[in-house]
């Protein structure tokens, strides 16, 4: 995630009543969602280790996040301190690849002809997948008395 910084000036010192300006960004990264802060200025606060900083002359500002996990999915903002305060916030999406939960789907089974049976494919993922049953040798399914494809 990138924040481009806005600057504003800071008094930093004084030398023979000579008063230096100079221009600095203070930059803070927030998870919304969780009001949490991540970083303030050059710190990272989080105790997260997955999570760094780094930053380009003090105009772009990065926030790192090692090894993305679903829980990472939200909002994120970067703050400037001006006045008033600018802000930019951005949606981190976290696809997970899909996958069968093999304790919660049938397995082989032997019934009856005529007889009831219910087979269960529970598939976890996000975005939710889309279970689709087919036969083995392409025929289709009957189902209800009828034949589905």
């Amino acid at each position: 995630m990138v924040c481009l910084a806005l600057s504003h000036v800071r008094h930093v010192s004084q030398s023979r009543s000579r008063r230096r300006w100079r221009w600095v960004s203070l930059v803070a990264w927030v998870r919304v969602d969780t009001q949490t802060i991540l970083s303030i200025h050059h710190t990272v606060i989080t105790q997260n280790p997955r999570v760094s900083l780094s930053y380009n002359d003090h105009r772009s500002w990065y926030l790192h996040i090692r090894n993305v996990q679903e829980a990472d999915r939200g909002w994120y903002m970067c703050q400037v301190n001006t006045d008033p305060m600018r802000s930019r916030q951005g949606y981190l999406q976290v696809v997970v690849p899909p996958s069968i939960v093999d304790k919660e789907t049938s397995t082989d089974m032997v019934v009856r002809e005529s007889a009831n049976v219910t087979l269960t494919c529970k598939a976890q993922g996000y975005p939710e997948p889309y279970v689709m049953w087919r036969r083995e040798d392409g025929e289709y399914i009957n189902y209800n008395g009828e034949t589905g494809k």
